[in-house]
């Protein structure tokens, strides 16, 4: 038999080539890396899933955004807006977190709030829970609907379910809400005086600019509120100063470099956030509340608006 190699004394030849890994040896690092690696991932996805299911969904954004208007009074320098849409009250729904929502406003002491839309969701809605909450609301509140209040949930013009619709409108009446359906309403402040015209759903086919416009002077500061930015083109021809949609979600889910995976409109390029639309200003807000339980790079959003005059 012949001698073992002195492993503590000798050195390897330069010279001598070094053996390449069996292939069992080969197969085994390939296994092991494998299965680290597909641990790993799988550690990352379940992360990934229960952040995007229980923490993003619940973690709504405050923050306050500068609105700029021409024409705006002095005296409503510095006025406050807080924008809430798609609460989507239903058996889905945290109605804590919504109540938790509705109480970070109050703290805010805003000189109003504005809510655009999809207080319930269908096919189960329930309203006389949705106006309980908004009726929690402590600042003068303006409410508008949409499509999932009209009874309807998907992309297509039908008859609305008037009789959900009188009922949020006069629940939220009875709350001291004003409730603005192809209509406006004037909010005085000093001599100066802001005009809000609300629509009706666009899906409901009850939407009516002409209606909702009549007797709003030309040129005058006004926030139109509209739930579907899909609306946006109907309304700019009446230039006004803002229109505050919701709607979208922001698609709830956006990937990096991608953006919304799904989104209801036909008007992709408004999804959330700011626009210039002609001569108006577009904000489409990432709403409060959810229609499928995640979210992920799309936190849910309260802006407040802090009125200031556009020079």
């Amino acid at each position: 038999m012949p001698p073992e190699p002195d492993m503590t004394t000798s050195a390897p030849d330069a010279s001598t080539p070094t053996p390449a890994p069996t292939a069992s040896r080969a197969r085994l690092f390939s296994r092991r890396r494998f299965f680290q690696l597909a641990a790993g991932l799988g550690v990352g996805a379940c992360a990934t899933a229960g952040y995007a299911r229980w923490v993003e969904p619940f973690w709504p954004e405050f923050h306050e955004f500068p609105m700029e208007i021409s024409g705006l009074h002095e005296a409503f320098e510095g006025f406050r807006i807080t924008h809430l849409t798609d609460l989507h009250v239903s058996n889905a729904a945290s109605i804590p977190y919504l109540q938790g929502v509705v109480e970070r406003v109050n703290d805010l002491k805003p000189d109003l709030v504005v809510v655009t839309g999809d207080l319930v969701t269908q096919p189960r809605p329930m309203p006389d829970v949705a106006i309980e909450i908004i009726g929690k609301l402590t600042s003068p509140t303006i409410v508008t609907f949409g499509n999932h209040d009209c009874g309807i949930h998907q992309s297509n013009i039908v008859l609305p379910n008037l009789a959900l619709l009188e009922k949020l409108d006069q629940g939220l009446t009875r709350r001291g809400c004003t409730v603005l359906r192809n209509r406006s309403a004037t909010i005085r402040r000093g001599e100066g005086t802001l005009w809000v015209i609300g629509m009706e759903e666009i899906w409901s086919g009850l939407f009516d600019p002409r209606a909702a416009w009549t007797g709003v002077p030309a040129d005058a500061p006004s926030i139109v509120l509209s739930h579907n930015p899909d609306t946006v083109p109907m309304l700019t021809r009446f230039a006004p100063s803002w229109i505050l949609c919701g709607h979208t979600h922001g698609g709830q889910v956006r990937l990096p470099f991608y953006g919304a995976i799904i989104l209801p409109v036909t008007n992709r390029q408004w999804d959330a956030g700011a626009f210039e639309v002609d001569r108006s200003r577009l904000y489409v807000s990432r709403a409060v509340g959810y229609l499928h339980q995640v979210r992920f790079d799309c936190r849910p959003e309260v802006p407040t608006f802090k009125l200031t005059r556009r020079l």
